[in-house]
């Protein structure tokens, strides 16, 4: 867990010194969602492939693939809508994992200003100050209400 908080800080943290926070939030919390959004995403193309071959298509994955394509952006808007309407939502929909990285995404592009010397010695200042998160095992409600209130995991 120490190398993964290491990780999602030190990718924030460089990419933020060379690209901008901005792209680097978005690129960030996009990886995040894709890894919540596997599961449903590889089922709905399942549908559409189930949809396609009972339409007797010629193209099935083709068609299939093209439907998933489209849909994965409605996905995702509908379920940042639950998220921002529910709390309880919210916490039942991303893991102890998510959280952690959310987090520590936050902390890497903040530290990449105020800490602009080294990754290093940018890390070792947000664990002095317990800034990030070490393991999953330590998230608690606080840090899913952290990454919740200040809307630390959409775009």
């Amino acid at each position: 867990m120490l190398r993964d908080g290491y990780r999602h800080f030190g990718w924030n943290y460089l990419s933020t010194r060379d690209v901008g926070a901005i792209p680097t939030r978005i690129a960030t919390n996009n990886h995040e969602w894709g890894l919540t959004l596997l599961n449903p995403v590889l089922n709905y193309y399942d549908q559409r492939v189930a949809y396609h071959t009972n339409k007797g298509s010629s193209a099935i994955a083709f068609n299939a693939f093209n439907d998933t394509t489209i849909w994965i952006p409605f996905l995702k808007q509908n379920l940042m809508f639950l998220c921002e309407d529910s709390y309880s939502f919210f916490k039942g929909f991303f893991s102890v994992a998510n959280i952690m990285d959310f987090h520590n995404n936050v902390y890497g592009r903040a530290y990449a200003s105020t800490h602009p010397t080294s990754l290093d010695s940018a890390y070792n200042a947000a664990r002095v100050n317990l800034d990030i998160v070490l393991s999953e095992a330590s998230v608690k409600d606080f840090n899913y209400q952290l990454v919740y209130n200040n809307n630390w995991y959409n775009y």
